[in-house]
């Protein structure tokens, strides 16, 4: 009787978000160094030019040749360090026009539609 184990391998990857808003992996640790990983994404909070901090686990599953990944720490308020707890009170801003989803295919939101359903004449003249 073949039985196939499914055997599975956790690793954690701490994440850094800098002030462009990009994020960038930091470090990685093994399964066994879950602390570790917790520990190193609550200092980099503390340095200025982070803005936000993850720690992700990552599950492979050598069966299946598949990765589960689950946020298991963020940063609560990622943009409390970038104003001062005393500023002043602005006047609220308006919500920015309603955008069109992305293509997932290409990332772009869609481009101006053009063709017969958009009044042009189809018909060669």
């Amino acid at each position: 009787m073949n039985q196939v184990i499914a055997r599975t391998q956790v690793s954690y990857e701490v994440y850094v978000k800098d002030r462009s808003g990009r994020w960038e992996i930091h470090a990685h640790f093994t399964g066994a160094q879950k602390k570790q990983a917790e520990e190193e994404a609550r200092s980099l909070e503390k340095m200025a030019h982070v803005s936000a901090v993850k720690v992700i686990r990552e599950v492979y599953n050598h069966a299946t040749n598949a990765a589960d990944e689950y946020v298991i720490y963020e940063t609560r308020q990622s943009g409390a360090k970038d104003k001062p707890q005393n500023a002043p009170k602005t006047a609220p801003t308006r919500p920015a026009p309603a955008r069109a989803p992305a293509s997932p295919r290409t990332g772009f939101p869609p481009g101006p539609k053009t063709g017969p359903d958009k009044g042009q004449n189809s018909q060669p003249g």
